[in-house]
């Protein structure tokens, strides 16, 4: 079975001009930019990393070697700080 990531239903978000705020409601916020905020965009439905990889490979015409392990890293972050779930997750949404 594929691991897929999506946003975490606690998260409060908004886009304002240049980057994206988010805040769970434990009060945790952060804030981004640039392609993280089409990171966030593809998450809003369930989506395999490799498939997000693959996306934003062809959006910003890259390969996708070039940017897998950056993407990782960011979907861990906003994991590990409560901002997106992965399908494996055992704690409810």
């Amino acid at each position: 079975m594929v691991t897929t990531w999506s946003r975490s239903p606690r998260t409060l978000w908004r886009v304002a001009p240049g980057f994206l705020a988010l805040l769970d409601l434990r009060g945790t916020r952060l804030q981004v930019a640039g392609p993280a905020g089409d990171i966030w965009e593809l998450l809003e439905e369930p989506i395999a990393e490799s498939e997000l990889v693959d996306v934003l490979a062809a959006r910003f015409d890259v390969r996708s070697q070039l940017i897998a392990d950056e993407v990782s890293r960011l979907l861990l972050s906003l994991h590990e700080r409560g901002f997106a779930r992965r399908s494996d997750d055992d704690s409810p949404p």
